[in-house]
């Protein structure tokens, strides 16, 4: 639905990955600081890291401090892909997001996507201005910093848009 193998394959050819995909989907881990999520364990954990933390006028450690780690075939994506495919891989997993909540709540949700034009090659651009086309039933709200290429990408796959400007 989302066209996020072609991103993850475009990560293995431009890494030399082989056929990593096949053997494996993506998968999400979720790195913490905490073994056994207890409350004996956060207060250790607080209490050890408080002379630091007064030190540098910051907490850390906790939640903040925690990272989902998106890996295809055991191998982090951050470690592999190039910037655009990473970005490629989250706009995939915000549009599963979108699918599962639609799909729950039986109700199109609104799709906010901010920013994901940054970084991303127009043939990347075009194939997610298609999906929103195609694949989205209800609003989609964009933001970019470019004006020119919001046009390009939506005129050149033919998709109807509104510009809403927020200030001068």
């Amino acid at each position: 639905f989302f066209q996020a193998e072609d991103g993850i394959r475009d990560v293995e050819r431009s890494r030399g990955l082989g056929d990593v995909y096949k053997r494996q989907a993506p998968t999400i881990r979720l790195e913490t600081q905490f073994q056994n999520n207890t409350a004996e364990e956060w207060r250790e954990v607080f209490s050890n890291g408080l002379t630091r933390d007064r030190y540098s006028h910051r907490t850390s450690v906790g939640v903040h401090k925690d990272d989902l780690v998106f890996e295809i075939g055991g191998q982090a994506v951050r470690n592999f892909g190039s910037q655009g495919q990473q970005k490629t891989f989250v706009i995939a997993l915000k549009l599963a997001q979108y699918s599962l909540l639609g799909d729950e709540k039986n109700k199109a949700p609104i799709l906010l996507l901010d920013d994901i034009f940054d970084k991303l090659d127009m043939r990347r651009l075009q194939a997610i201005a298609r999906i929103l086309d195609q694949e989205i039933l209800g609003q989609v709200f964009i933001t970019d910093t470019s004006l020119d290429r919001c046009r390009q990408v939506f005129e050149t796959v033919a998709v109807s848009y509104t510009h809403l400007r927020a200030h001068e």
